[in-house]
């Protein structure tokens, strides 16, 4: 049992109702959750915000909006906006500038479409970490 600063739970899991386990969770935890889901109606999303959810997105959805929500709830978590220095990631000659969208490798501008440019900037985030 880690430390996770928030967690993306699909409430249809194998072999487990994803609305209990965010119920067993808030036994003991506050880790903010946004809820991912194929169910759309108001019964269900109003379930899971019940249940102690941050956010519900409904499927199918735009992964920039899922990170945007995911932003948002880490935001409100943490009571202050992002260090000036998170908005800027480094890592040997590869820098990426979060607020203007910007990737530059020696010095050069590396043109990633949207998705390239989150997927790099979570691995900048997690470096040495194992993600699936």
């Amino acid at each position: 049992h880690g430390h996770y600063d928030l967690i993306v739970l699909d409430t249809m899991l194998p072999g487990i109702d994803g609305f209990g386990l965010l119920a067993a969770l808030r036994q003991s935890k506050q880790t903010p959750v946004i809820m991912l889901t194929a169910r759309h109606r108001i019964e269900d999303r109003v379930r899971g915000l019940k249940a102690g959810a941050g956010d519900y997105l409904v499927k199918p959805f735009a992964f920039s909006e899922l990170v945007a929500r995911i932003e948002v709830l880490l935001r409100r978590t943490a009571g202050t906006a992002p260090a000036p220095d998170a908005l800027l990631l480094c890592l040997g000659d590869l820098q990426m500038d979060l607020a203007r969208r910007r990737a530059t490798r020696a010095g050069q501008r590396i043109d990633l479409s949207a998705k390239e440019f989150q997927l790099l900037t979570l691995l900048l985030r997690r470096k040495g970490e194992v993600l699936s």
